[in-house]
Parts: C-alpha cells; sequence; structure tokens
C-alpha cells in the first residue's frame, strides 16, 4: 500500500502499522463505520443529547469517532487540516435550533438546518392547550404570571449526512476545466490553462498526491481528525 515506505521516520511507520492491525491489513478497511465500542459510546451520547441542554461528562465518556484508526497519535495531527471540510458536520444533525439553548453545553445547527423551524414556546399558568409549553429550563427563571412566548431550544434529530463518517480520501488533486464551460465545473489556475484552446471545455486531470497524505477522514467527538495516512 505504501510506496515509499523507506521515507518514512521510525516511530511514524510503526504508528501507521498500529493502525493497519486496527482496521485490517488494506488500508480501505479504514473506511467503515467505527469500532464497536465507538458505537456504542455514539449510541449514549445521543441518548444524552435527545435533552435541552444535555451534555456527556468528558472526564467519564471519551468521544465517539467515525473512523476506526489512530487518530490521537501526535504524528497524524500536521494531517487533521486536509479533513477540515467535516467542520460543519457538527451542526449538520443531531443538533439544537433557537437561542434558548445555552451554547456551552449544546451543539448549534448550522443556521440552514433551521430554516422553517419553529422555535418559539410558551411560559405561564395560563397558557392553553393550543401553546406549545417551555420547558422548566426555561420557564423557572421568568416570573411569569400570564401566557408569554419565549425562545425554545428545539432537538433537530436529524442525522448528519453520509459524507460525514468516515471519508475515504482521494489519491490523486480534483479534476479543474480550462475555456468555457457552462456546468459549472471548477475553474484550473491559469497556468494550466496555457496552450489550450480557450473556446473550448477542457478538463485537466488531477495530479497523483506525491508523498504522505491523510488516507481516511472522520470526527472525533465534534472535531475533524486523519485517522490514517498512507503515501502514492
Amino acid at each position: 500500500m505504501v510506496a515509499n515506505r523507506k521515507a518514512w521516520p521510525y516511530s511514524l511507520v510503526l504508528v501507521a502499522v498500529w493502525g493497519m492491525a486496527a482496521c485490517g491489513t488494506d488500508a480501505t478497511k479504514v473506511a467503515g463505520t467505527g469500532t464497536d465500542a465507538a458505537a456504542d459510546t455514539s449510541a449514549d451520547a445521543d441518548a444524552a443529547a435527545s435533552k435541552p441542554d444535555a451534555t456527556v461528562d468528558a472526564a467519564t465518556t471519551p468521544p465517539s469517532a467515525t473512523c476506526a484508526g489512530t487518530a490521537l497519535q501526535s504524528q497524524f495531527a500536521a494531517f487533521d487540516q486536509e479533513c477540515s471540510f467535516l467542520a460543519k458536520c457538527a451542526g449538520a444533525g443531531k443538533c439544537y435550533c433557537g437561542n434558548g439553548c445555552t451554547a456551552s453545553k449544546t451543539p448549534k445547527c448550522n443556521p440552514e438546518l433551521c430554516v422553517g423551524q419553529d422555535t418559539t414556546c410558551f411560559c405561564g399558568e395560563q397558557c392553553g392547550a393550543d401553546k406549545k409549553k417551555c420547558t422548566q429550563f426555561v420557564c423557572q427563571p421568568l416570573d411569569i404570571k400570564g401566557c408569554e412566548p419565549q425562545e425554545d431550544c428545539l432537538y433537530i434529530g436529524t442525522p448528519p449526512p453520509k459524507t460525514c463518517e468516515c471519508t475515504k480520501m482521494p489519491n490523486a488533486e480534483p479534476d479543474c476545466w480550462c475555456g468555457k464551460c457552462t456546468g459549472g465545473q471548477p475553474a484550473c489556475e491559469a497556468s494550466k490553462c496555457k496552450g489550450k484552446n480557450p473556446d473550448k471545455c477542457i478538463v485537466v486531470p488531477g495530479a497523483a498526491k506525491t508523498g504522505l497524505y491523510c488516507d481516511a477522514c472522520g470526527l472525533l467527538g465534534t472535531t475533524p481528525k486523519c485517522f490514517f495516512i498512507t503515501s502514492n
């Protein structure tokens, strides 16, 4: 799997071999859904998150992981930036909308997920059955005699999209296009288009990655992490 393994520092080789042992001898096996332990931890976190302002005790419950691998090894930290596209996944599902949430305890949904969500609730003894009652957390600190609207903390249970799970990374840079293209293709840098007919839409295949690169990106809790590295 690793073409230039001799060039790796000895400690990094040991870490990578440990990673392959955790994931199987084939690096592609890393792109699964994680270990059973990770799944159990995720289930516990989901159960806790079903209540507004729920929080998981970080001292006793480790963050769940979407990949199997060695994300906590210091040698992998330099590759985490390749996984930054997963940063929005923390608010892409199983999160909260509304200003009634305590920001330090609840994962906020990305704004687009809250569009059209009614986060209004009501506090007060005079609220009728047609009014959505706020939780005790919202109403208890308030001194309300009648029935007044408040901002709720609304849990959105939709799971994040599949792209937020363990992602096998390509072994080449993405393709780009030169010339007159009408399909919204990503344009190449000007240097890659020299000598090409500007009146045609021409694809320029992405160059193969060289040296070490992240082979599998995932989340450790809500933090994008590289779980496995490889080399062309």
